[in-house]
């Protein structure tokens, strides 16, 4: 037993030091679990093996003795923008980012069991080619969280479970655009004669880290042998980063504009702070046969938390940025099956609809959302006390167009575009029971 939890420990170091976490164009992504992930992560019902620690957290009191899982997401998407109405085009670079994900439980005695889990459930990737269209606005962005969630469970009557955790998150976050003096003085300086100022570019960095802290939730209900009804909650976390901006200006000698442009450019410390939105999570079990089992969840994200960033300058010079999104809360609808070939060999299958969170108004080649599609399949073997699962969840983005948005600092580009997205997750995860 030593060995194979020396073992995990290495292996799980091994992947944590080079977590890549993003998650493609969107801000989150709910699948944590290969396991869970084959069903499109409907899983807050059954909640069977450690990674209930995410989904529901009352679920490990089904585990008998001492259980781990550990697996990574390898995440690729691929984002193209054309400009409403024809002419320019361009894509995003292709990138395969590693978020992933620790679970490990113990059942205390016949009443009470506890867990410990490491997720990356939040997490940001932008990265457009260096001289596409949309550059003034963004190049590169890069959101990360690392979650650490301890928890415990009891078990009060045969039919019913709770779980309640503690959450500390660590975050950090890179934003890189060109200065493209063309269009800060159009957007900024009434008057300027577009074309005076074109090929006059610098770069911003925007670079921090902060940290933040939450709970999370959870009960499970038998209401028959074969029908369970699961309830999970996880707080909104509000992360507070420090970090630092910096700006490469083009020379003042190009031009007047520049020059009044650079004056209100200063390298400064900075700080600001990201709502991560509360989640509930509901799913309902149901045994259809001795060897099939299905799930429905509904996954509510209250993102309208997420409603305004502030940005503020400890350097008197640089004035303060607010940038309103307007993001709505939503829901998403997920369904999935598994069917047991035998007590090794599992079939699994399911279907996702996730609606966009961002309007048509603040929609952002940082995150150009979209409602979304996610059909999966799964393969699950258990080979004595060990566990395999592999899953896929390949991810159908609708068109997002607009030719109302308002995005950038303060609000102070319009950018009128068209989004054509499409992401893929391949989901491994081993597992052992000692």
């Amino acid at each position: 037993m030593k060995k194979y939890l020396i073992s995990f420990f290495v292996l799980a170091i091994i992947i944590f030091l080079h977590p890549s976490a993003s998650f493609g164009n969107g801000f989150i992504i709910g699948e944590q679990d290969a396991e869970a992930m084959g069903g499109a992560s409907a899983f807050a019902a059954r909640a069977s093996n450690p990674s209930a620690i995410f989904y529901n957290p009352a679920g490990i009191t089904q585990l008998d003795g001492i259980n781990m899982t550990l697996g990574t997401n390898l995440v690729t998407v691929k984002t193209t923008y054309n400009k409403s109405g024809g002419g320019d085009k361009s894509s995003t670079k292709d990138r395969l980012d590693t978020p992933s994900y620790f679970y490990v439980t113990g059942k205390i005695n016949d009443k009470f069991a506890t867990g410990f889990g490491f997720y990356q459930p939040f997490g940001l990737a932008s990265d457009w080619q260096s001289g596409w269209p949309g550059r003034h606005i963004v190049t590169y962005a890069m959101l990360k969280t690392f979650f650490f969630n301890p928890v415990i469970a009891w078990q009060p009557t045969k039919n019913l479970s709770i779980g309640v955790g503690g959450i500390g998150v660590y975050s950090d976050v890179v934003l890189n655009s060109r200065l493209v003096y063309e269009n800060l003085a159009a957007a900024s300086i009434p008057g300027f004669t577009p074309g005076t100022l074109t090929g006059i570019e610098g770069h911003s960095k925007l670079k921090g880290d902060g940290g933040g802290a939450g709970i999370n939730a959870g009960g499970l209900y038998s209401v028959t042998d074969n029908l369970k009804i699961g309830l999970s909650y996880r707080s909104p976390i509000r992360i507070r980063y420090s970090g630092r901006t910096e700006f490469n200006k083009a020379n003042s000698a190009n031009s007047p504009t520049v020059a009044l442009i650079n004056a209100t450019l200063f390298n400064s410390r900075a700080r600001t702070k990201i709502t991560m939105p509360p989640q509930l999570l509901a799913g309902v079990s149901y045994n259809i046969s001795k060897n099939l089992t299905a799930e429905f969840d509904i996954d509510w994200r209250g993102w309208s938390r997420s409603d305004t960033l502030r940005i503020q300058f400890r350097n008197k010079r640089m004035k303060n940025v607010k940038i309103s999104q307007q993001w709505k809360d939503t829901v998403t609808y997920r369904a999935g099956l598994e069917y047991r070939l035998n007590n090794n060999l599992a079939l699994r299958g399911g279907y996702a609809y996730d609606p966009s969170t961002v309007p048509n108004n603040r929609l952002d080649p940082m995150v150009p959302d979209a409602d979304k599609h996610a059909v999966t399949l799964g393969l699950g073997y258990k080979l004595g006390k060990w566990k395999f699962d592999i899953s896929n969840m390949a991810i159908f983005f609708e068109e997002a167009s607009t030719r109302t948005a308002r995005v950038g600092f303060n609000n102070m580009f319009r950018f009128n575009a068209k989004y054509n997205s499409y992401a893929n997750i391949v989901s491994m995860s081993v597992g052992y029971k000692f």
